[in-house]
């Protein structure tokens, strides 16, 4: 399936010279910057929305690492296991509970009750 503005390509599955087969070029990187700082956006999001400098830091490398293209499955392994680890040092660990809204949790005197 061919996308408005792609290239045809040869019959030897290459692209004629001088055609690109990527029209629209590299990221910008005002795109790249935004892509990451939606997806810092949301882990924070995800995290209560309280999360001080370092960790947002820490959800930035992580961001900008997840969007790297490793060129060995070393590589990949490494990457995936520091951003692993970066996830974990911002506040996300496997063993969390989803928080309460505000409005959905009830004060500890309330659960405890009182005899």
């Amino acid at each position: 399936m061919q996308v408005h503005g792609q290239a045809q390509r040869q019959a030897d599955g290459r692209f004629p010279p001088g055609v690109s087969g990527n029209p629209d070029g590299r990221e910008r990187i005002a795109q790249r910057r935004a892509r990451i700082a939606a997806k810092v956006e949301g882990w924070v999001a995800e995290l209560g929305g309280k999360v001080g400098a370092a960790e947002r830091e820490m959800l930035q490398r992580a961001a900008e690492l997840s969007m790297h293209k490793p060129q060995r499955n070393e590589d990949a392994v490494r990457t995936a296991n520091t951003i692993s680890k970066l996830l974990a040092q911002a506040g996300f660990n496997r063993h969390r509970k989803r928080r309460e809204s505000a409005e959905q949790q009830v004060p500890l005197r309330d659960r405890i009750g009182s005899d």
